[in-house]
């Protein structure tokens, strides 16, 4: 190869490093990643059995499973949901200190995977399709105080800490690259870790012979974000870069029927997300969740 044959190689070659450098958006990277996270979020608060109506000496025990379909995960730029679906197992148990007063520890995991879609290359038109695998396993402890005791209704404050071990990875591919060269461009962004923080909010129940609606406020704020990498290849050359998401802050709600087929015994069904307010989060968030409850009361 002589130097008159080296020389536009050696272009083309800066070209596509550039290329690769400046083909995913860190922020949208970043933006899936805090989509993820808020539909976790979700899905794990339909998940959160809050205790109500109890006296001193309860021993409260529950268990929720949830399932979800994603439609959108983020509206700007549109992160959209293509056979994304999420499902969600958690468990707790509590003890009533007084009749006001009760201490409860909760622990939830999920599984978010499928397909999705955004514009994430900034120098190619169209979405490019994408693979979201996202795990999360979070526990909450704290102490909830009720406001109104021990009858037909139960409004219970609740504050306490929680903290999360999550996994992201998201697998971004395109075929149809022309420019710098011919080729593929891929994509894979990773992320996960611990992220503590401090939860909160309020449960209202009222109850009706052995029918319950139920309903409930959950604030989350973490102390910080999920440390991410996005490593692209195009035509064999790679380009990685490293960015942390901001810190999950938001509240969900939720709403739920029970029916208590005895005293011990409690059977739910939250259909939050089916409500109007229900149907689009923070970022555009939209989302469609049942989760069936389960509790036990040992006197």
């Amino acid at each position: 190869m002589n130097r008159t044959t080296l020389i536009p190689v050696f272009l083309l070659c800066a070209a596509a490093f550039a290329f690769a450098q400046d083909i995913i958006d860190t922020a949208v990277a970043g933006t899936v990643m805090e989509g993820t996270e808020k539909v976790a979020r979700k899905l794990i608060s339909a998940s959160f059995v809050p205790f109500t109506n109890y006296s001193r000496g309860d021993l409260l025990a529950g268990g929720a499973l949830g399932y979800t379909v994603i439609d959108r995960m983020w509206t700007d730029p549109e992160v959209t949901g293509e056979n994304l679906t999420g499902i969600s197992l958690g468990g707790g148990a509590g003890y009533a200190l007084t009749d006001r007063l009760a201490v409860y520890a909760i622990g939830d995991a999920l599984l978010v995977n499928g397909t999705l879609g955004a514009s994430f290359y900034s120098d190619l038109a169209g979405d490019t399709p994408g693979r979201l695998n996202f795990y999360m396993a979070h526990i909450f402890a704290g102490a909830g105080f009720d406001l109104v005791g021990r009858g037909p209704f139960s409004l219970p404050l609740f504050l306490g800490l929680h903290c999360s071990a999550s996994s992201f990875r998201a697998v971004l591919e395109r075929e149809d690259l022309t420019t710098p060269v011919p080729g593929t461009a891929e994509a894979e962004i990773t992320g996960g870790g611990l992220t503590p923080g401090v939860s909160g909010g309020v449960a209202g129940e009222a109850r009706i012979g052995r029918m319950t609606l139920s309903g409930y406020a959950l604030f989350m704020a973490d102390f910080s974000g999920i440390s991410g990498e996005s490593a692209v290849e195009v035509s064999s050359l790679s380009y990685t870069q490293s960015f942390t998401s901001d810190p999950f802050s938001g509240s969900t709600y939720g709403l739920a029927m029970k029916f208590s087929p005895d005293k011990r015994w409690t059977l739910g069904l939250d259909f939050s997300d089916f409500l109007p307010f229900g149907e689009t989060g923070e970022g555009g968030v939209q989302m469609s969740t049942l989760a069936f409850t389960v509790g036990y009361r040992a006197y």
